[in-house]
């Protein structure tokens, strides 16, 4: 379950991506880039040019892709180990426990009644 978790995650970045038109690293490019560049001028003073350039283009989408798909993957499998370990069950019902879960809250915090 959780793997296929993992590919509709991507799916939603895509959709994400193509409401607005735009790429994902174009959203965090620009401060990304100045922010590492002061912090190359300041504390790297002794850096090649070359060296800095290659830090401060920032991450490729593929790069912020990967590293929210790791995030929100992890903490998943962490929800799910633990609620299996809480609830003294598998993995696989701890897995669909905790998307009965989120669901009921979902709609909880929208006003519905569960």
């Amino acid at each position: 379950m959780l793997a296929n978790a993992g590919g509709v995650t991507v799916s939603y970045f895509e959709w994400l991506k193509n409401i607005e038109h735009v790429r994902l690293g174009r959203l965090i490019k620009g401060y990304e880039k100045k922010t590492k560049a002061d912090l190359l001028n300041s504390f790297m003073a002794s850096w090649t040019e070359d060296e800095k350039v290659k830090l401060i283009k920032g991450p490729s989408e593929k790069d912020i892709v990967y590293t929210a798909l790791d995030e929100i993957m992890s903490s998943s499998t962490d929800e799910v180990y633990n609620l299996s370990v809480e609830r003294k069950c598998s993995m696989r019902v701890a897995g669909m426990l905790q998307a009965i879960l989120r669901v009921a809250k979902v709609l909880e915090e929208s006003g519905q009644v569960i």
